[in-house]
């Protein structure tokens, strides 16, 4: 099981929660919100490394 896998599983298993594809351009997107007020805690992208101020922009 991969890192992904396992921090959804935690999520899930943690909150109660299963993520949704909110954004329709980025359907591997996912957020997790509070079941009581319905407000994002979580959101898992992918982001370029350059952006995380790491070399090489490959998407992580």
């Amino acid at each position: 099981m991969n890192m992904l896998d396992q921090t959804i599983d935690y999520i899930k298993e943690k909150y109660a929660v299963i993520g949704e594809r909110t954004f329709k351009e980025f359907p591997h997107y996912l957020t997790f919100r509070h079941k009581q007020d319905n407000k994002w805690f979580a959101l898992i992208m992918n982001v370029p490394m350059n952006k995380l101020g790491l070399e090489g922009t490959q998407e992580v």
